[in-house]
């Protein structure tokens, strides 16, 4: 997703290159891998979707992994096939780095996410670290350049504003959070959630709020 692809070309861009020599790998070729490509971050694309049952595309990432003999494989995709390779073809140690506990198909969120075997695993937050079921799991928030960003100090005056860039889509739990402002401005009437988005679920989100009254907060 786009998300992690920034958290990576954050990486790339900040790391001591006298310490780390980064190599981007795609699954998929797309918009992605041309933006690596134009701020010089070495990117490759295997062209596979990541399923055993493509070998044409699992033996062009296996060249990949034995061509790049790399020391440590930073893993943003859970697939067990794609970690096995990584284990088994390379003598790099693996880090699985976990982003959440469901996906855009899973109907409910799971309360354990099973992870094949690695070297580390870090979590976003400490709830996906406990259903990694990893003790030795690292929590590293997501974050973001505050260095690109002009904030407005006069924005305290409007009381405490929640902010949340997010797709509109059911799995990221949107209409949980208005429901929750409608529980909060009965203490808090000056609170405002700022909701930056699109997606299918817009208008309905939109009704629910009207609903809760919360039009002028929400």
């Amino acid at each position: 997703g786009k998300a992690i692809c920034q958290y990576v070309e954050y990486l790339a861009a900040n790391l001591d290159p006298d310490e780390y020599v980064i190599e981007a790998s795609f699954l998929k070729c797309g918009e992605h891998l041309e933006r690596f490509e134009k701020r010089g971050i070495r990117s490759v694309c295997a062209n596979w979707n990541g399923s055993p049952s493509n070998a044409i595309g699992a033996s062009r990432y296996a060249r990949l992994l034995a061509k790049g003999q790399f020391d440590l494989i930073h893993q943003h995709t859970g697939g067990r096939f794609l970690t096995w390779m990584s284990r088994n073809l390379t003598n790099a140690k693996v880090i699985l780095h976990v982003h959440g506990r469901t996906s855009d198909q899973a109907i409910a969120v799971s309360t354990r996410v099973y992870l094949p075997a690695r070297d580390a695993t870090i979590a976003t937050s400490r709830v996906v670290a406990n259903a990694c079921g990893d003790p030795g799991a690292v929590v590293i928030y997501p974050g973001i350049d505050t260095e690109v960003f002009q904030f407005e100090p006069e924005i305290r005056e409007r009381g405490t504003v929640i902010g949340t860039v997010t797709r509109l889509e059911p799995v990221k739990g949107i209409n949980t959070l208005i429901e929750a402002i409608g529980i909060v401005s009965s203490d808090r009437p000056a609170v405002q959630l700022q909701i930056a988005g699109e997606g299918k679920l817009r208008k309905a989100l939109e009704q629910r709020a009207a609903q809760l009254r919360l039009t002028k907060s929400v």
